[in-house]
């Protein structure tokens, strides 16, 4: 890729980051029955393929939704911050 500047990047970063990834995690990681989270993905993220939960997982998505409610609470609208707050309780 060529970039032209640095606020081509960070536009880049953030729109993957706010229509790619949180969007999957959020759609598939949630265990909405249970609680917790599902991290075992296979490479193509397109099928689970363990309902195993282990610890260490589970804090990094804890620590990952808090961290996108706080860093981008602002910049994401009240209701999307407020999916990031669900997410993490």
């Amino acid at each position: 890729m060529n970039w032209s500047s640095l606020e081509e990047l960070h536009d880049f970063y953030v729109d993957h980051l706010m229509h790619t990834l949180v969007p999957f995690w959020l759609n598939f990681g949630l265990d909405r029955e249970n609680g917790g989270y599902f991290t075992c993905f296979n490479n193509a993220g397109d099928r689970l393929v363990s309902q195993h939960k282990y610890t260490w997982s589970q804090g990094r998505f804890l620590w990952m939704v808090s961290r996108l409610a706080h860093t981008f609470g602002d910049y994401v609208g009240p209701d999307r911050h407020r999916e990031f707050i669900e997410a993490a309780t």
